[in-house]
């Protein structure tokens, strides 16, 4: 599975693209650089299968949007309460 962040994306966000795979499920999720990806560059990855996603309205540096990316990835693999077990130990 191949998520891209996509600044311009629709509605779709990562949760409703990860929720047809089933848990494990390797991805590849790709962000793109300051000043965004080109709608061409968006368009091949649609076209090879990646899925499209929005992370909100707000736009995000790269390295912030990877992280959120993978913290919702993780969030839903492990659940919420499984991301903070053995936290501050």
């Amino acid at each position: 599975m191949a998520v891209v962040a996509y600044e311009r994306a629709k509605s779709a966000t990562l949760s409703a693209a990860l929720s047809s795979y089933a848990t494990g499920t390797p991805i590849v999720i790709a962000v793109g650089p300051e000043g965004g990806l080109t709608a061409e560059e968006v368009e091949s990855a649609r076209e090879l299968g990646a899925h499209i996603v929005s992370l909100g309205p707000t736009i995000l540096r790269t390295e912030t949007a990877a992280a959120a990316l993978l913290a919702q990835r993780r969030s839903r693999s492990v659940g919420v309460k499984g991301m903070f077990e053995g936290a501050g130990r």
